[in-house]
C-alpha cells in the first residue's frame, strides 16, 4: 500500500513504485494511515512483492475482495499483481512498516528464479500470507522486517545488499514453512468479477478528468449498473462514484501541492463540474478547504500541529472514556495555543473552535464562558 501520499497510478491501475535508489528495486518506509485521505490508500496493484507489518493500531487490508484485519505485531505479504489497499474502518491511527521489492532482487540466478520464485508469483491460490506472532514459524519474518527498516534508517555501507540478502533469506524460510508453491492437484480459477473490477478501476484512472457517470463505468466492465455497484461494494467497500471522487481528490491534492494552478482550474482538471461541490467534498474529506490545504502545504512545519489538533477533535469520544474532561481541555488548548501563531492553523482553529466548545462544555453554554473559565486563555500572550 505504498502510494505516499499521492499514488502514481497507471491507466491499468498499476502503481509506479518510486524505489529508494535508482536501479535498486527496493522500497523501505514507515508510515501512518492518517497520511492518507480518510485513512484509506488507493486501490492498486504492482509487480513488486509487498511486505506490511503493523507496529501499533490496526489496519484493514483488502486483497482481491478479501478483507484481512491486521493487529499490532502482525504482518502481511501480498503476492505480485494483486489488487489491494489498506485502510482504517473507523479512522483509527495505524503505524506500519511497508517494504516493496521487485522479485528479481531475490536472486540473480535465472535457474533459481524459475525454480523458486516464478512458481510462487504465478500461483493463483497464493494471494497473500498473513503472519502472526503467536505462530512460531512466523517469528523470524516478524523480526526481520524491523531489522530491514533499521538498515534503511542507519544506512551503513552497502546496506542495500544486506537488506536484499535478508529478504532472500526470509523468502527461503517462508518457502519451507508455508504452502507457497502451487499444488498441481488443485485447480484454482480466477474470479471473473475481479477482472471486471480491474477494468472498471482502470477506466476511472484513465478518464477521471472527464465528466463520466455510472453507466460509463459499468460499460467499461461490460456489466449493468447494478452489477457494477455490487462489484465495487464487494471489492472496495465503496460505490463507483465515491471511488471516482476519492481518486479525483487525491489528484487535486497533488496539483495543489505541486502546481500554481488556480482552485477553479484544478477543479476542472480533476473532472468536477462545480467548484462548490468540489469544495464541499474536499472539506468533508480533509476537514479544510482546498485553499487552506494549499497554505498548509506551503508551510511544512505546520503539518504536524494541524493533524495533532485534528486528532484531538476526531477522537474526543475515545479520549472521554479514558481521561476526565479537564485533562482533555488542557490537551486540546495547549496544542491550539502553541499553533495559533502560524497562518494555516489560525484559519483552521477559528473554524473548528465552536465544535470544540460544544464538546468540552456542552451545547447549552455560551461561547464566552469557554474563554473565561479556562485559565489557559487568561494568560498574557507571549
Amino acid at each position: 500500500m505504498m502510494n505516499d501520499p499521492i499514488t502514481k497510478v497507471m491507466q491499468d491501475a498499476s502503481e509506479i513504485v518510486r524505489y529508494d535508489e535508482v536501479g535498486i528495486p527496493l522500497y523501505i518506509r514507515e508510515g501512518l494511515l492518517s497520511s492518507y485521505p480518510d485513512h484509506r490508500a488507493l486501490c492498486h496493484w504492482h509487480e513488486d512483492i509487498e511486505w506490511v507489518q503493523i507496529r501499533s493500531g490496526q489496519m484493514n487490508y483488502y486483497i482481491n475482495g478479501k478483507r484481512v484485519l491486521l493487529n499490532a505485531g502482525e504482518a502481511i505479504i501480498v503476492n505480485s499483481r494483486q489488487m489491494h489497499y489498506g485502510y482504517s474502518e473507523n479512522g483509527q491511527e495505524c503505524d506500519f512498516i511497508c517494504i516493496l521489492c521487485h522479485p528479481k532482487i531475490l536472486t540473480a540466478n535465472s535457474v533459481l528464479y524459475q525454480s523458486y520464485i516464478t512458481p510462487v508469483l504465478s500461483n493463483p491460490a497464493l494471494e497473500y500470507l498473513h503472519l502472526k506472532p503467536e505462530n512460531p514459524e512466523d517469528t523470524e519474518a516478524l523480526q526481520t522486517l524491523p531489522e530491514i527498516l533499521r538498515l534503511k534508517k542507519e544506512q551503513p555501507t552497502a546496506y542495500e545488499i544486506e537488506a536484499a540478502a535478508l529478504l532472500s533469506l526470509l523468502w527461503c524460510r517462508l518457502l519451507r514453512t508455508h504452502p507457497m508453491m502451487p499444488d498441481g492437484n488443485t485447480a484454482v480459477s480466477q474470479d471473473p468479477d475481479l477482472l471486471i473490477q480491474r477494468d472498471m478501476v482502470s477506466y476511472i484512472y484513465s478518464h477521471y478528468s472527464e465528466s463520466i457517470n455510472l453507466e460509463e463505468i459499468a460499460a467499461a466492465g461490460k456489466v449493468c449498473r447494478n452489477k457494477c455497484c455490487q462489484i465495487f461494494r464487494r471489492y472496495l467497500c465503496q460505490s463507483p462514484i465515491d471511488f471516482l471522487n476519492h481518486y479525483r481528490l487525491e489528484v487535486s491534492c497533488h496539483l495543489l501541492n505541486t502546481t500554481k494552478m488556480s482552485i477553479a482550474e484544478i477543479c476542472t482538471a480533476c473532472g468536477f463540474n462545480h467548484q462548490s461541490y468540489y469544495s464541499k467534498i474536499f472539506l468533508r474529506t480533509y476537514h479544510c478547504t482546498p485553499r487552506d490545504f494549499r497554505k498548509r502545504a506551503e508551510s511544512p512545519a505546520n503539518i504536524t500541529g494541524f493533524f495533532l489538533y485534528t486528532f484531538f477533535v476526531k477522537k474526543k469520544e475515545e479520549f472521554a472514556r479514558h481521561f476526565p474532561i479537564p485533562v482533555i481541555i488542557k490537551l486540546q488548548m495547549v496544542v491550539a495555543l502553541n499553533l495559533t501563531k502560524n497562518t494555516i492553523f489560525s484559519i483552521y482553529f477559528t473554524r473548528r473552535m465552536n465544535m470544540v466548545k460544544k464538546f468540552v462544555y456542552g451545547p447549552h453554554l455560551k461561547p464566552k464562558l469557554f474563554v473565561k473559565r479556562d485559565p489557559l486563555f487568561r494568560r498574557k500572550p507571549d
